[in-house]
């Protein structure tokens, strides 16, 4: 079952792109949570002037028959939503990173760092095949990780409830200092 799972999210994102490409927008990212009537789609789409509501309306309207006619969801119902990633995208592609280099990122460690330290947030500074590189702006010192050191990473752009907008507010946020 988890192996027919795996094999319909892959055959949801070949799909998820094509439609992206027929309508000039990219595929950010896609998720299939839920189950039952419970079950909910959710596609991010994107491009370089970011996507507005008539963007998500008609990647909906394209996609929608698609799905059907595919039947890529177990069980057959389900909630389709379509939407910008957001300020505060999710980074879960090597393909994110690179396009997010020079931007701050919050990160959430799968193992503490030496500090007992499991969230940081940082400047992306470098990303490759192996992992990230980010510089911590409290130390100026620059961390390497790889991809599977990481539980979660996200944009954190300045003067968003993760990333306040003026030092004094940062300092109040406990910001690379969570435990």
């Amino acid at each position: 079952m988890a192996a027919e799972t795996t094999n319909n999210l892959e055959l949801l994102r070949d799909l998820a792109r094509r439609v992206a490409g027929q309508t000039g927008v990219e595929l950010w990212e896609l998720e299939l949570r839920g189950s039952g009537s419970q079950r909910r789609l959710r596609i991010f789409i994107d491009k370089k002037e970011g996507v507005n509501l008539a963007d998500c309306e008609q990647y909906s309207r394209q996609i929608s028959p698609m799905l059907d006619v595919e039947d890529l969801i177990p069980g057959g119902r389900y909630t389709l939503e379509v939407s910008s990633p957001g300020w505060e995208r999710v980074l879960s592609t090597r393909d994110h990173f690179l396009r997010c280099r020079g931007q701050r990122v919050r990160l959430t460690l799968a193992q503490p760092l030496a500090n007992r330290q499991r969230h940081l947030t940082g400047w992306l500074e470098a990303a490759d095949e192996a992992g990230i590189r980010v510089r911590v702006p409290e130390s100026q010192e620059v961390l390497s990780f790889q991809y599977a050191d990481l539980v979660r990473a996200h944009l954190a752009p300045q003067g968003t409830p993760s990333a306040p907008s003026t030092p004094e507010a940062a300092a109040g946020a406990r910001e690379g200092n969570e435990v």
